[in-house]
């Protein structure tokens, strides 16, 4: 089954990339990466993705104290560049979230906290995409004159919203439920929620700087695309680059290639970029992540055993939701 889902997955990513860049004239994509500008906004962009994932290893250690566990701020940091390697990378059929979770054990955190403790984290990632999205609903409907790209929009921010409501309400489960002998633990993850009404304050601190490191792709595209010889508003990147973000964080093809391409390309089109230069933009951050993503593999080879840490995620990654 796992290589069935890989397959699909990979065909999916191919497909998406094909329909997004087959009318679109490549020699015009080589000639703006092969320059000065495409190198200069390719390190900048590193950099940012090289923040945002110390961002989100420094997110880590405030989750983790919600379970009454502690980390450092390093070991946090070292396992989303681990993390991020592997989700990157098609080494294995290892996800990054399976990898995060066993460094967690091995560093001696309980496998149920550490399971736990990486859901949430994975969820208020998404959570803060979907809150960036909602907000700038009011600037994407505006570029909208389609009517059925208006209710795909519509539908998606009706469906965004439901599940912040639902996860923030699975919170309020009785705890009964969740010692119930068969089907406690799918309660207890469902209403993953509840930990962050442990601590409000850090919750709130966990909840912003999700926030922070999703907003840095907007900047990134904002920057990228003006650089590049693009003209958009602050505004419009806010608009559709959260839309484009969200729809990349869907588990649908490898490492968000096809979606963000396709969707980048559209978006842009909206407010009159080529094509060209919303597919260069996508390839830029694509490549950024890709390259940002290796200091994982120092991680790996450095403090883990590679060959023993991928055997042994290779057993638990069935139970990491």
């Amino acid at each position: 089954m796992k290589y069935f889902y890989l397959l699909l997955k990979l065909l999916l990513t191919f497909c998406l990339i094909y329909f997004a860049v087959k009318d679109i004239d490549f020699s015009t994509t080589k000639e703006i990466i092969y320059t000065w500008n495409g190198f200069y906004v390719l390190l900048v962009c590193i950099f940012i993705v090289i923040l945002q994932t110390a961002l989100a290893g420094i997110r880590l250690k405030p989750i983790l104290e919600l379970f009454s566990y502690k980390i450092s701020s390093y070991t946090g940091i070292s396992l989303w560049f681990l993390g991020n390697f592997f989700s990157q990378m098609m080494i294995s059929f290892i996800g990054g979230d399976a990898m995060r979770v066993l460094a967690l054990i091995r560093s001696g955190i309980p496998s149920g906290v550490s399971m736990r403790a990486i859901f949430l984290d994975r969820v208020l990632g998404f959570v803060a995409i979907q809150m960036l999205f909602l907000s700038s609903l009011p600037f994407l409907i505006e570029l909208i004159s389609d009517n059925l790209l208006y209710w795909a929009v519509l539908t998606l921010a009706i469906v965004s919203a439901a599940m912040i409501v639902g996860f923030i309400a699975l919170g309020f489960v009785p705890k009964k439920y969740v010692n119930t002998k068969y089907i406690g633990k799918i309660v207890d993850i469902g209403s993953i929620s509840r930990y962050l009404f442990v601590d409000k304050t850090a919750s709130l601190k966990i909840l912003l700087i999700s926030c922070f490191v999703q907003f840095c792709n907007i900047l990134a595209i904002y920057f990228i695309t003006n650089t590049l010889g693009g003209d958009i508003s602050l505004f419009n990147a806010f608009a559709i680059g959260s839309t484009v973000m969200l729809l990349a964080m869907l588990p649908i093809s490898i490492g968000g290639w096809g979606v963000r391409e396709s969707t980048m390309v559209l978006g842009f089109g909206l407010i009159g970029i080529p094509s060209s230069i919303a597919l260069t933009v996508s390839i830029v951050i694509g490549l950024a992540f890709l390259i940002g993503s290796l200091p994982g593999a120092f991680v790996l080879l450095g403090k883990y055993k590679g060959k023993q840490i991928i055997n042994q995620a290779n057993l638990i990654k069935n139970e990491v939701i």
